[in-house]
């Protein structure tokens, strides 16, 4: 829990908010002794912001167009992307074959062309000035109004 004293409020998370409810645990005492502290600050439940996927776009289908694209002569790391996708060499489904999770085949593909998350980061670096950008326009109009 978080006092803000800007807002006079009270913040907690989700999590917090849920442990407080109920009676006699750690954080229903703390938030009692808070109230206690402070009692004309508001409480206020954050929620706390998700983690974003900078590589959503990051699909298999995705990786095989970009291996074909780049890969070796002896297409070394096609073979590997079929391995762990559980097929043989042609791109057929073996029986039986473990198949690596999506998690597991991302992170060796971005192993293998750590040039992708520089690309990504990179249109991230500038829709972020774009925002920017666009939002202290929006000051200057409200401002001018």
């Amino acid at each position: 829990m978080t006092i803000n004293f800007e807002n006079n409020t009270i913040e907690m998370t989700k999590t917090e908010a849920k442990l407080a409810g109920k009676v006699g645990s750690e954080k229903f005492r703390q938030l009692k002794e808070l109230r206690a502290d402070f009692p004309g600050f508001k409480i206020v439940v954050k929620s706390t912001p998700k983690s974003k996927d900078h590589l959503k776009g990051l699909t298999v289908a995705y990786m095989k167009t970009y291996i074909e694209a780049h890969d070796n002569e002896e297409k070394s790391i096609m073979k590997e992307f079929h391995q762990l996708r559980g097929l043989d060499e042609n791109g057929k489904p073996i029986e039986l074959a473990f198949v690596a999770s999506y998690g597991e085949l991302k992170m060796w593909f971005l192993d293998q062309y750590p040039e992708i998350e520089n690309l990504n980061s990179t249109v991230n670096n500038i829709i972020a000035r774009s925002k920017k950008s666009r939002e202290a326009k929006r000051q200057a109009a409200k401002q001018a109004a």
